[in-house]
């Protein structure tokens, strides 16, 4: 589980640039008004976290994923 969010933390860095960019629209937008800066920061967020999902999907690695052995009690 380790190398898979190792994973996805180096996707993310190699995004740095863009990440980054949306990050000062929002801080930018949100001068005024932090509930704006608040939801663009927490909409970027849900939208990086999905883009890495997709990766793994366009690579076939969630079939990888669910033979990883990992069971329910390790998630409560």
């Amino acid at each position: 589980m380790k190398g898979l969010l190792v994973k996805d933390f180096l996707l993310m860095i190699k995004s740095k640039k863009v990440i980054l960019f949306m990050l000062f629209i929002g801080i930018v937008g949100g001068i005024n008004d932090i509930s704006f800066a608040t939801g663009y920061i927490l909409m970027v967020l849900a939208i990086l976290s999905l883009s890495t999902i997709s990766y793994d999907e366009a690579n076939h690695g969630l079939k990888t994923l669910f033979t990883l052995p990992v069971s329910k009690m390790e998630y409560v």
